[in-house]
């Protein structure tokens, strides 16, 4: 994957970590459109004033409940029954992925339908055009051998051993994920924001694949496009089809282990994020939920394994690249980290999409093993 369109994704993820936040848990909590705060709370008050004989009408007053006039009317809107539920949220046992809870940046769970939240949703517009202006300004900074040109085609199959291909689809797929989060925290119901999360995810990468197409040294890749829409696509049927719930990709970076003579050709200077001999692709199975329920027992949830796939010696003068292969450990994050409260557990959660530090044996192109890959120790 390009540098541009994982420093983008990555520009997604702290755009929503450190922009909505505030706004979306100030929404949630019902401060948006004159709601109340929560419909539990409102009907748990309302319960107690009939309980207690007391009625709100500004201060409490005591009902005399064996007078035969009628009490007086509830005057302030807390008593107005249409404005005291908010729209019916999904019940957190309905809202899961493989078979543990999934988490929202609120704290709630998704709406049953779909009910738009106007100050995330004018937050997260905003950050997505803040984006793509950064964006456009990052492509000219990016490309200072290019000059621009008119709209074509370019097709680089062959870069880094196909692997570039990869790293665009968990590109749209991580585009996806950081969609999807926006939209159910913009008040999306959760089959509409399974929809437009990847529709989200998959026009930001095209956005960003069609500026390529300017470029007189690149052009638009048809391929890389494939690997976007592979990536989308990927995240709908996890969506639609709980059984690919338990198949993650994630992506992990470490240091190259290149010896002096490689790192003297390397042909360009690369940052991590544009450095396929520092990256891999991986490919993380929750094997607990697919043993036999009599042998789950014996493997914890929160213990995974994943397929590793990565090349080396990428753009270095004189040496041809390889593929590499590994079998590592892998974590799930939600269920061996404790609860870290609403904000923490949605961290955690996206968290999730990195492969960390594991035992892992390389299969090719020579068996080793590896203590805490990527890191050579």
């Amino acid at each position: 994957m390009t540098l541009q369109r994982l420093a983008c994704l990555i520009v997604v993820l702290i755009g929503a970590v450190v922009a909505v936040p505030a706004t979306a848990q100030v929404v949630m909590n019902g401060a948006e459109e004159g709601t109340p705060r929560d419909s539990s709370v409102a009907r748990a008050v309302d319960t107690s004033a009939h309980l207690s004989g007391m009625v709100v009408t500004g201060e409490a007053r005591r009902i005399d409940t064996t007078a035969k006039t009628p009490a007086p009317a509830l005057a302030t809107p807390l008593a107005d029954s249409s404005r005291l539920d908010e729209p019916p949220r999904l019940a957190p046992e309905e809202y899961t992925d493989a078979g543990h809870l999934r988490y929202t940046l609120s704290g709630k769970p998704p709406y049953r339908e779909t009910h738009i939240l106007t100050a995330p949703a004018l937050a997260f517009g905003g950050a997505l055009l803040a984006l793509a202006t950064t964006i456009t300004w990052y492509q000219q900074a990016w490309y200072p051998d290019s000059t621009k040109g008119p709209f074509h085609f370019q097709v680089d199959w062959t870069y880094a051993k196909e692997f570039d291909k990869i790293g665009h689809a968990f590109g749209g797929w991580m585009a996806s994920y950081c969609s999807h989060e926006a939209f159910i925290s913009c008040g999306l119901s959760r089959d509409d924001a399974a929809l437009w999360g990847p529709i989200g995810g998959l026009f930001f990468q095209t956005f960003i694949e069609v500026q390529d197409g300017f470029h007189s040294n690149y052009g638009f890749d048809w391929t890389d496009e494939l690997g976007n829409m592979a990536g989308a696509g990927y995240f709908y049927a996890q969506r639609k089809i709980p059984f690919l719930q338990n198949f993650d990709p994630k992506w992990s970076v470490g240091p190259t282990g290149r010896d002096s003579a490689r790192e003297a050709a390397q042909i360009r200077s690369r940052l991590i994020v544009d450095d396929y001999d520092r990256q891999d692709m991986w490919l993380s199975v929750k094997l607990h939920n697919l043993l036999p329920e009599n042998l789950q027992p014996f493997w914890p949830k929160w213990l995974q394994l994943a397929i590793g796939a990565g090349a080396r010696d990428v753009e270095l003068r004189g040496y041809t690249p390889y593929r590499v292969l590994h079998l590592s450990l892998d974590y799930n994050l939600v269920e061996l980290l404790p609860d870290l409260g609403s904000f923490g557990n949605w961290l955690k959660q996206g968290l999730n999409a990195f492969h960390w530090p594991a035992p892992a044996l390389q299969l090719w192109p020579k068996v080793k093993f590896e203590l805490l890959y990527p890191f050579h120790l």
